[in-house]
């Protein structure tokens, strides 16, 4: 039915969008690592958000699939937490440690 295809078209944007998300924080990682930069000190910072921000995708997905978020609210979570990457990766570049 389209309502049933709708839903699973709603729910492969969301994996997508997932995924995509992830991929933006993996390659600041790799980024980092490439760079000479970065100190082990921050780098451990930077995975440590990163470790802190895969959990919490895992667990924003699952309230999403419940249907105690939406999908505007799963898309403001990961703008923010790209703020956070991109905060790191500012402090760290310009020699702020």
């Amino acid at each position: 039915s389209k309502t049933r295809r709708s839903a699973n078209k709603t729910t492969r944007n969301v994996e997508k969008l997932c995924r995509n998300e992830y991929q933006y924080w993996y390659n600041r990682l790799k980024k980092a690592r490439g760079s000479t930069n970065w100190t082990e000190e921050r780098l451990e910072i930077l995975e440590a958000a990163m470790a802190i921000f895969q959990k919490e995708k895992v667990n924003k997905r699952q309230e999403y699939k419940k249907g105690n978020i939406n999908i505007d609210d799963l898309k403001e979570w990961f703008l923010k937490q790209r703020t956070i990457v991109d905060k790191i990766m500012a402090e760290t570049d310009s020699g702020i440690e």
